[in-house]
């Protein structure tokens, strides 16, 4: 019988590897080096990446193994566009029903985050406060359906965030997006959200781009 907390550790740590980008995006993952990196058997890391592949993170190919998922300017655009559709739609449904504690404390260190020194690279307290934000809004339209496909793609999001270094315009959106949800001003918060998104989008295009990510 495999041991199911080794396999969460070994999918958590590779997860995390992942979406950080300390493991490149299309490299091969080699089961035998993670079994002496661990001092494990091969059948709880094979379980682990099998569960990877599911979340769209790992790519298993026939004869030749396991490799992280490689984004490309397409897959940017669909995954953001896939979010405006599911985040605006979410928003205007559930804006009575959010939950505004949740936001006043993402508010306050969003908030507390604008008087620290810029970083040249996206610190996990803000890809945290990101994620908090997007989910609560998503979550506030009561949609089981929505919010399960929204999770299946997040990882992906969370990869292209990481691309994408820059995050003051993004933290200022958020300030200004919760305040406008806290009023119950869905018009106009619907539309920072749709700004926002695009923007998004728009950065992380040109970061593909710039580096000629194809």
């Amino acid at each position: 019988m495999i041991n199911q907390t080794i396999v969460d550790k070994i999918y958590d740590k590779l997860k995390e590897d992942i979406i950080n980008l300390e493991i490149k995006l299309g490299k091969r993952i080699y089961i035998q080096k993670i079994s002496e990196d661990f001092d494990i058997s091969q059948t709880p890391i094979r379980e682990a990446l099998n569960r990877l592949v599911k979340d769209g993170l790992i790519v298993y190919k026939p004869r030749k193994g396991y490799y992280v998922t490689q984004l490309t300017c397409e897959d940017m655009e669909e995954i953001y566009d896939f979010r405006k559709m599911i985040e605006c739609y979410a928003l205007e449904k559930g804006i009575k029903n959010i939950n505004k504690d949740k936001l006043k404390e993402i508010l306050k260190k969003g908030i507390e985050m604008q008087k620290e020194p810029l970083q040249p690279k996206k610190p996990l307290t803000f890809c945290t406060l990101d994620r908090e934000l997007h989910i609560t809004i998503v979550t506030s339209c009561l949609n089981g359906m929505i919010h399960k496909m929204y999770l299946q793609v997040y990882p992906l999001v969370s990869i292209s965030q990481q691309l994408d270094p820059l995050y003051e315009r993004s933290m200022n959106e958020h300030i200004l997006l919760i305040k406008e949800i806290l009023e119950g001003n869905v018009k106009k918060a619907k539309e920072i959200l749709e700004k926002h998104i695009e923007n998004c989008k728009n950065d992380g295009m040109k970061f593909f781009k710039k580096h000629k990510i194809k």
